[in-house]
């Protein structure tokens, strides 16, 4: 039914894969197996906004399930689809696709979330904060603070290193210490926590930007909170 040309019933079968999964790493293997996801390949690529939501939501529950099935997505083109996907100015898809990344980062394994780092999904969210969707700034925020966490407990210690780098390529640093003034007082309020709980960490190595050799890689603002300290 995920391959119907009909719509009306395309949705309700991605909607009961998602389901089914239950966020169980065999059942979502068992699903991968049944060409599931060649079918959401099929989906996230087509012109139907309602579709891509639909099959954002499934893979995400599907990636859900663990090494596995994220491992799978990631050899298949799924999180190919999706980082496109956070690209796009229709910023309701952009949303849903938010949260496959989220998901492939939360579930995989250390060494697939440090693949998708390499592959730029740091970058990617990083992008987000500069819209003027309050919604998709505040879920961006959110994610990029859990998925820089999961980052600090990991085996390789270089890795949350990187990811703050990675996150600095995409204007990360400026676009947070922006944020700090937004109008909206709890996206305000994350900013200024997430460079708190985040640069502070970074201040031993705060290279140069490669844009900007004179500059550091921390926002101003955690520079002044640094010497105050002192």
């Amino acid at each position: 039914h995920t391959k119907s040309p009909n719509n009306a019933i395309r949705r309700p079968a991605l909607r009961c894969i998602g389901i089914l999964s239950g966020g169980e790493n065999s059942l979502g293997l068992n699903l991968t197996q049944l060409g599931v996801l060649e079918a959401l390949e099929n989906v996230l690529g087509s012109q139907s906004e309602k579709l891509i939501r639909e099959a954002c939501w499934t893979v995400a529950n599907l990636l859900a399930c663990g090494p596995g099935v994220v491992g799978l997505c990631m050899s298949k083109g799924i999180l190919a689809h999706a980082r496109l996907l956070v690209k796009t100015s229709n910023r309701v898809i952009a949303e849903e696709a938010m949260w496959v990344i989220y998901t492939a980062l939360t579930s995989g394994s250390e060494e697939q979330m440090e693949k998708l780092v390499q592959l730029g999904v740091i970058e990617d969210l990083g992008m987000l904060l500069n819209t003027d969707d309050v919604s998709i700034q505040g879920n961006a925020l959110k994610i990029l603070d859990e998925v820089i966490n999961r980052g600090k407990s990991v085996k390789n210690k270089a890795l949350h290193r990187e990811m703050i780098n990675k996150l600095d390529e995409s204007n990360g640093a400026e676009n947070l210490e922006i944020l700090q003034f937004h109008k909206n007082e709890e996206i305000s309020k994350m900013a200024s926590r997430f460079i708190n709980e985040h640069y502070k960490i970074c201040l031993l190595y705060t290279s140069p930007s490669p844009r900007d050799r004179t500059r550091s890689r921390m926002p101003s603002s955690a520079c002044k909170k640094k010497k105050k300290k002192k």
